[in-house]
């Protein structure tokens, strides 16, 4: 924890005093919103990620940590440090569709891309399944993951959704791969969301081309030991016509997720069980009624309305971890970049 100077005091009690700007209103199929939003993630070579400070990374841990108990005011100050790059989003999953508190990168710039290429983090305000968190580490590398992965959250109701966005090879090896850098605002969202004892379920993709031999379904707990979830679920998805194998160390090996960083520290902070990696074949991917049979036992294995109390509650005082030392100078300014819509 950093040490809370003279200065850091006085420019923590300045930023109380700034007007938080509104979170605002968008109504858009999640996956749409996804499909949208991919079109200016940095692509493969494009040396378009940005990677952050680690005072920029405690920002992002509080602002996630402030919507994911509702507080949009926090989230705007902590937010400030990055004029003009991010807007909270007050997010509706399509008409009559699950509300979402949002961090939203706006696409702008030089380039017209996602500035920094980090991506949007969703959290529920009244999730159907609370233990559950759904991440996307690669959007565009392992392809239609990220779509894959909003429709399972649509499906599900999740506490959260972790979108990462660029490239996971925008830079080199591992800086832009968010599965595998532990210095990231992607990492921040997700330390957050899981916060209490939350289940993330990561989705990733993978071609039988490449991996000749390979079930539909690889689903690993990180770690050679299958969890009773990874069990539960893959028994539901063979009885549901769909090959899948239970990872335990003694094949496929390199889609094992062993050397995950949000599966290392989910099982560092709360022990085995709440981490799954889904390595889900193209074929599978492609197919609505195949994906279809993984979430729906998902969906079997974790029942709605829970009553799971995973980070719950007024938001921690580790909230202005972020807030300390950092310049923090303002409302932000009008943009040109553009918005979600």
């Amino acid at each position: 924890m950093r040490t809370l100077t003279p200065w850091s005091i006085a420019a923590l009690t300045l930023l109380a005093a700034q007007p938080a700007m509104a979170a605002r209103a968008v109504t858009r199929p999640l996956a749409d919103f996804v499909a949208e939003l991919r079109v200016f993630m940095p692509g493969e070579g494009s040396g378009g990620y940005v990677v952050p400070t680690p005072d920029e990374v405690d920002a992002m841990g509080a602002a996630s940590r402030a919507l994911a108990a509702g507080d949009v005011a926090t989230a705007e100050r902590a937010l400030a440090i990055f004029p003009g790059v991010f807007e909270v989003l007050d997010f509706t999953d399509g008409p009559g569709g699950a509300r979402y508190l949002a961090i939203a990168e706006i696409p702008g710039g030089a380039t017209g891309l996602l500035p920094r290429g980090w991506g949007a983090f969703f959290f529920a305000r009244k999730p159907r399944r609370p233990e559950l968190v759904i991440e996307a580490p690669h959007p565009l590398a392992d392809r239609e993951s990220e779509l894959d992965a909003a429709r399972a959250v649509s499906s599900l109701g999740p506490a959260a959704f972790i979108l990462a966005g660029a490239h996971r090879y925008a830079d080199p090896k591992p800086i832009s791969d968010m599965a595998h850098t532990s210095s990231s605002a992607f990492e921040a969202a997700h330390e957050a969301a899981i916060e209490g004892g939350r289940v993330a379920l990561q989705i990733h993709g993978f071609s039988l081309a490449t991996h000749a031999g390979y079930p539909a379904l690889l689903l690993s707990a990180g770690e050679v030991t299958p969890s009773p979830d990874v069990l539960a679920i893959c028994g539901e998805v063979n009885q549901g016509g769909l090959d899948c194998v239970p990872f335990d160390g003694t094949a496929f090996t390199a889609l094992g997720g062993l050397q995950n960083v949000q599966g290392s520290h989910a099982g560092s902070l709360f022990g085995p069980g709440h981490f799954m990696h889904f390595e889900i074949a193209d074929a599978a991917r492609a197919d609505p009624a195949s994906f279809g049979v993984i979430v729906k036992a998902v969906g079997d294995r974790f029942p709605t309305a829970v009553g799971c109390s995973c980070g719950s509650g007024p938001a921690s005082p580790t909230l202005f971890l972020g807030l300390v030392a950092l310049g923090l100078y303002g409302a932000r300014p009008s943009s040109n970049r553009r918005r979600h819509t």
